[in-house]
């Protein structure tokens, strides 16, 4: 996970080369970079889930983190995916 805010730019400068599902090996013919940065959990920022005081600090309720993935093949060309993911802890 990336120590930065939350921006619209995907920046992979950083990012984790993808293993495959058993992290051992990726696609052979294909490099896949990928990162997740947490999304903004107080309320100027658009979330207003799990208001119960001191929970966000005690890692209780909904974390929402975004994830950006960029693959390149052979030939050069890039593909750039973004989600959002939702992890409940209680």
């Amino acid at each position: 996970m990336l120590d930065q805010d939350p921006e619209y730019k995907q920046v992979f400068e950083k990012g984790v080369a993808y293993g495959g599902a058993d992290n051992n090996e990726g696609p052979s013919n294909i490099d896949i970079t990928w990162y997740a940065v947490p999304l903004p959990a107080d309320i100027p920022n658009g979330q207003a889930e799990d208001p119960e005081y001191g929970n966000l600090m005690q890692g209780i309720g909904t974390f929402r983190y975004e994830v950006n993935s960029e693959s390149r093949n052979a030939q050069g060309e890039t593909t750039r995916l973004r989600s959002t993911t939702a992890k409940v802890f209680n």
